[in-house]
């Protein structure tokens, strides 16, 4: 038995978003002298989780795989994870970072007597399965010995949702900022992408699902264009509605300003390439995309939803709209490609709160606090 506490990382990861980002920099910067953490993904019998593997091994982290996936083998999950945790060398401590995760972990934390914690990245109850799913999950996120909220906005919704407020807090994930310091030029970001140095860009990076509104850009695209002719509009990501948005762009007559990129391992140079960053989604947690934007000075317009109106300041560090409101978004992204200044501003200010608030070694640190402090409520109870 050694002094460290082992920490089970959890995670369905189908798509290397968010969460993904957030746990790599939080990996980088962990106490190994007092946590050993690990990192375990559910199997996925279509090859999902084969995108995040993928980046998590370019990293240098090792992965391991336990059942479940598209054959919903939650006693094979729960066996195996119990198996990890009593062959560990230290005692263990379970953090979950999504649904499926959640559910397991608290199954074998019970089986096992390990604490549980979850990583609550939003509540956005966006179609008739996910409202299903955030009901069920909200009653057993009352059995987690901590629910972390990823902001402020997302602690409150978990409190209004019956959690009690001595085991759910505010966490800022964090971003790790430095591979921000040295990124390339916007003008060479253009060359590595083909783009002409004398357009206006406004990028895009989320997964092609309904609550991220991506139709709504292309319709801006479609009100703008005329004013701005070199105006090229680039969104990167992929997943359900793919095929809708393409028929989108192609029934607005905007092919030749739209450029739908797919899933890219290269967003940032996309993003480095850009005038203006928008993310006009229904509804979001803390999506780390913004993060990246804050940390390369990007002027942002983004919805007021959930984690983004505690982390944006409307005509400080961002333009922000109403979610869903097509004139709002037009208006912010007009006024941004139209004044340079005011971008600039916005942009500069951004940077500098990313740069005192929003960094992943501060939030590992407060995290592994937060870790004893479960473990210390479990020793005592």
């Amino acid at each position: 038995m050694t002094n460290k506490r082992t920490i089970f990382h959890l995670r369905c990861s189908n798509y290397p978003g968010g969460p993904e980002t957030t746990l790599l920099g939080w990996l980088k910067y962990a106490d190994c002298e007092r946590f050993d953490p690990r990192v375990l993904f559910f199997h996925e019998r279509r090859g999902l989780n084969v995108r995040s593997l993928e980046l998590f091994s370019s990293h240098r982290v090792p992965v391991q795989i336990i059942p479940w996936g598209a054959s919903r083998n939650l006693p094979g999950a729960v066996r195996a994870l119990v198996r990890q945790i009593r062959a560990a060398e230290s005692p263990g401590l379970l953090h979950s970072h999504d649904v499926r995760s959640d559910f397991v972990a608290l199954i074998a934390g019970r089986l096992t007597h390990t604490p549980v914690v979850v990583s609550n990245h939003a509540w956005h109850a966006v179609g008739l399965k996910r409202h299903i799913q955030e009901s069920l999950r909200a009653r057993w996120l009352a059995y987690a010995d901590l629910v972390i909220n990823v902001s402020e906005d997302t602690h409150r919704e978990t409190l209004r949702r019956g959690v009690p407020a001595e085991r759910s807090v505010a966490l800022y994930s964090g971003l790790d900022l430095a591979p921000y310091r040295d990124l390339p030029s916007k003008e060479e970001a253009r060359k590595r992408l083909d783009i002409p140095q004398d357009a206006l860009v406004i990028s895009n990076v989320a997964r092609t699902w309904p609550e991220k509104a991506i139709d709504r850009l292309i319709q801006a695209a479609a009100q703008l264009r005329p004013k701005y002719p070199a105006l090229q509009v680039l969104q990167v990501g992929d997943g359900l509605l793919d095929a809708q948005l393409a028929a989108e762009v192609r029934q607005r007559g905007v092919e030749g300003c739209v450029r739908l990129l797919g899933f890219r391992t290269d967003y940032t140079d996309v993003m480095r390439a850009s005038d203006v960053f928008a993310l006009p989604s229904l509804a979001e947690g803390m999506p780390m995309v913004i993060y990246s934007a804050m940390a390369m000075g990007l002027p942002i317009v983004a919805s007021n939803v959930s984690g983004l109106q505690d982390t944006l300041e409307h005509e400080r560090t961002a333009l922000m709209i109403r979610p869903g409101h097509l004139a709002d978004l037009v208006e912010s992204l007009d006024r941004m490609l139209s004044d340079p200044v005011l971008a600039k501003r916005l942009g500069d200010q951004a940077r500098e709160v990313m740069e005192h608030r929003f960094s992943a070694e501060a939030a590992v640190r407060q995290l592994e606090q937060l870790y004893e402090r479960v473990a210390s409520a479990r020793i005592a109870a």
